[in-house]
């Protein structure tokens, strides 16, 4: 199945600078191309990407976003550049070869539920670099292996440090993971919320998104379709 992306992240967020967004939404093809494309977008534009990645080892992200061949020479670029870390709690998990030999860029986390690691990882990489887009996928994951005292804390420690230092942060949610109580308690955090969902009615499924909160009172609760298949 292949997906059009119709719109980016920055067509609906255009200034992200010192933003952290909760992004929600079931887990999607659509929702895949749409982050990926925002990692393309950011290398190319200059940035610096992090990925806090839980699901997926450094390689698996690579190949996935390398699949078009313009794609893989901008990530290549950015590894050897060093614009391209990926923070990978997954692969010591699940018993995958250790890949720091192998890959610039990639920084082993053992356990999610080890915050104060995490932090110091993060942090190291943003007093670095400038302009650095943090993605953690999914954050949900982060929230299940934690108590919610300590997940509250971090996120508020990397919210903080991003608007100081001027970085961007995309905390992704997967559906149905949070209860009112938890996302009531993250909305009081973070800048921004951008809901995704897949909607199958009839023909090909079509995959939108809309904008229920934000700090600066710009709130979109229509739903627009960013892609489809084709």
């Amino acid at each position: 199945m292949a997906i059009e992306l119709l719109h980016g992240i920055k067509d609906f967020l255009p200034d992200l600078t010192g933003q952290t967004v909760l992004l929600l939404g079931d887990i999607s093809q659509g929702r895949e191309t749409l982050l990926n494309q925002y990692i393309i977008d950011s290398l190319r534009n200059g940035d610096v990407v992090l990925i806090v990645s839980l699901t997926k080892s450094m390689q698996d992200i690579i190949n996935e976003i390398s699949q078009d061949t313009d794609a893989g020479m901008t990530i290549n670029e950015a590894i050897l550049n060093e614009k391209f870390y990926v923070i990978d709690a997954f692969s010591f998990r699940v018993g995958i070869e250790d890949e720091r030999e192998e890959i610039p860029g990639v920084i082993h986390l053992e356990m999610p539920d080890d915050l104060t690691t995490l932090s110091i990882y993060i942090n190291e990489v943003t007093k670095q670099h400038q302009n650095v887009r943090i993605i953690i996928q999914p954050f949900s994951l982060l929230v299940l292996y934690n108590k919610l005292h300590n997940i509250l804390g971090f996120t508020q420690s990397l919210v903080a440090r991003t608007r100081a230092r001027n970085h961007s942060a995309i905390l992704i949610v997967d559906e149905g993971v949070l209860t009112t109580y938890q996302y009531s308690a993250f909305k009081s955090i973070v800048d921004t919320i951008l809901e995704l969902k897949t909607i199958e009615d009839q023909g090909p499924p079509k995959f939108s998104l809309r904008i229920p909160f934000t700090r600066s009172g710009k709130t979109d609760l229509k739903w627009k379709e960013y892609a489809r298949v084709i």
